[in-house]
């Protein structure tokens, strides 16, 4: 549990390096980055948590759950020697869910804080290279020998996230922040 508070923290405290950058430059109030990284966070998590649900959205469902769960990644091998890409996904529906669920999360805000121009493009990249980040991290959880194996957070993480592509596949939805699993009962 140290470990998950510390990948938790790792990230706030980015967000708050990024924050102070978009402070000293924009002069954004400080905390914005980590209430945008909140906000868009809850929504991706929102959106992996919908694409395991049937009857949301039927082909969603079975681009992202059977395409990523249970083809590329079952529950008898979650990982593989190369990255498996989802080959049940070839418009990458799955990519654009997520993606306009963090354009929504920016518009939302938008709406609440009135940013300039130049505010929102700063934010627009601050998540899109938490978005990056994620991905990159998600594709190491499946590599059999990731780089990243020599860290310990990484390995708990990868415990973690292998635990979701295996039983019911409806926990540890996080990636890598396992905080609103935690906040939502979502946590093995």
């Amino acid at each position: 549990m140290m470990l998950l508070v510390t990948v938790s923290a790792a990230h706030t405290l980015l967000c708050m390096l990024l924050g102070a950058i978009g402070h000293a430059t924009m002069k954004l109030p400080l905390l914005t980055v980590n209430f945008v990284y909140v906000m868009c966070g809850f929504s991706l998590h929102a959106v992996h948590m919908l694409g395991h649900q049937r009857g949301f959205n039927r082909s969603w469902w079975h681009s992202h759950f059977v395409g990523h769960h249970v083809l590329a990644y079952p529950s008898v091998k979650p990982v593989a020697d190369k990255y498996v890409s989802n080959t049940a996904d070839p418009h990458q529906l799955n990519t654009w869910c997520y993606a306009a669920a963090t354009v929504a999360s920016l518009a939302i805000l938008q709406v609440l804080f009135q940013w300039s121009v130049a505010e929102r493009v700063y934010l627009l990249v601050v998540m899109t290279l938490l978005l990056w980040a994620q991905s990159v991290a998600h594709e190491q959880f499946h590599l059999t020998h990731s780089s990243w194996n020599r860290f310990a957070w990484f390995r708990e993480m990868r415990r973690l996230h292998l635990l979701h592509h295996t039983g019911d596949k409806q926990r540890n939805f996080g990636i890598p922040d396992l905080l609103f699993d935690a906040c939502l009962g979502t946590l093995v």
